[in-house]
């Protein structure tokens, strides 16, 4: 089909299927590796896996995803080899709301499946189903998964951030156990005797004031635009996200699983809160217990706040930067942001701190004069 999409156009084009000889196969790829004039090389994914050298290209696109991983991994390293000069990028395209999306997904378990395997690694839960399960077929297994179209649904782009979202109310639970288990350490530079109760709280607030510092004295890089997120976005892709940061090992699940070996097993607040979707339906609400869980409203106003801060013209250009911003991006720019709306707020409760003192000053010494006007009048009065 791309074949013959390419012919109408004025692109260069090579082509590699399973059909070819080894000699014309060889032949093709050396063409392509000599001649600059070649722009593209549509390769069949198995035809083209193994044994070719491709260093002259740089950008691979995957339009029809295995359902093997191996198979699409094998392909782009058919570019990234020895002797490749410059950066490889590789895009799978997946159509969605159809199977394709389902196919990707697949991989991503496989992937998952293949590190736990092979270097113990703690990945994300992302996926309620569990294969060869009948009872749970969750997102991506069983046919009426397969065979579902979902015109107005994003399968991956739901999954993902149902899952970072977890991930971070998990950490924000498991870091006020971390903190009541520091108070309870006799070794804790914070614990401090009954008989000064606000000793510990300020050795924090001088913990936290470090922090910020250390914060400060980090580079601070200008956001930028993604030039092939906003190409991407005027070409019509909903979605996008990078396989390496989906895939892998997550610190708050090596937490949780160092935490559940200490508590023996038992699953504490911090667990429930990151598998309520599991249990809990597709809210995955349950009992939470939030921290803090402001209004939308609060939250737009609060995102036009950041766009403006960090000097985005409004809100739409901000959210294009953002959308294309890893987990670690996100969370670092939201720490600077409300770095600097404490500083702000210190400032505001510094100024109304002065400006109530002032006003006592005022008013002790008008006090101060009317008594000393009172005190003459009745020296007047004896005399």
């Amino acid at each position: 089909m791309l074949q013959h999409l390419f012919q109408s156009t004025s692109y260069n084009v090579s082509f590699l299927s399973g059909e070819m000889k080894y000699e014309d196969r060889q032949e093709t790829v050396d063409d392509f590796n000599s001649d600059p004039n070649q722009f593209i090389f549509l390769i069949s994914t198995k035809a083209g896996g193994v044994g070719l050298n491709i260093t002259s290209a740089n950008k691979v696109v995957i339009f029809d995803p295995n359902w093997n991983p191996s198979y699409d991994l094998q392909a782009q390293d058919r570019a990234y080899r020895i002797g490749q000069l410059r950066d490889v990028d590789s895009f799978r395209l997946v159509s969605a709301g159809t199977i394709e999306e389902v196919v990707y997904a697949r991989q991503i378990y496989k992937q998952q499946q293949a590190n736990i395997g092979y270097n113990a690694s703690m990945e994300r839960r992302y996926f309620k189903g569990v294969q060869n399960a009948v009872g749970q077929k969750g997102e991506i297994f069983g046919l009426d998964n397969l065979l579902s179209f979902h015109a107005d649904e994003i399968l991956l782009r739901d999954i993902v951030n149902k899952t970072n979202v977890a991930e971070t109310r998990a950490g924000v639970a498991m870091a006020s156990f971390d903190v009541q288990a520091a108070l309870d350490d006799d070794d804790n530079p914070l614990r401090v005797d009954d008989d000064d109760p606000n000793g510990a709280m300020s050795q924090l607030a001088a913990l936290i004031t470090e922090n910020e510092k250390d914060i400060k004295r980090k580079q601070k890089s200008t956001p930028k635009s993604d030039p092939i997120a906003a190409i991407l976005a005027s070409a019509g892709v909903e979605y996008t996200h990078e396989n390496s940061e989906v895939v892998g090992s997550s610190k708050v699940e090596e937490r949780l699983s160092r935490r559940a070996e200490e508590t023996g097993g038992e699953i504490g607040y911090g667990e429930e809160v990151l598998f309520a979707s599991q249990r809990q339906g597709e809210n995955g609400n349950g009992n939470i217990q939030y921290v803090f869980h402001p209004p939308e409203d609060v939250m737009r106003r609060q995102f036009c706040t950041m766009a403006k801060t960090f000097g985005f013209a409004n809100a739409t250009e901000f959210a294009f930067v953002v959308e294309g911003w890893t987990q670690k991006q996100r969370t670092d720019f939201l720490e600077r942001f409300y770095l600097k709306r404490r500083e702000r707020l210190a400032e505001l409760e510094r100024e109304k701190l002065e400006k109530e003192t002032a006003e006592k000053l005022e008013k002790m010494r008008d006090e101060a004069h009317v008594d000393l006007e009172s005190e003459t009048e009745s020296d007047g009065n004896e005399l």
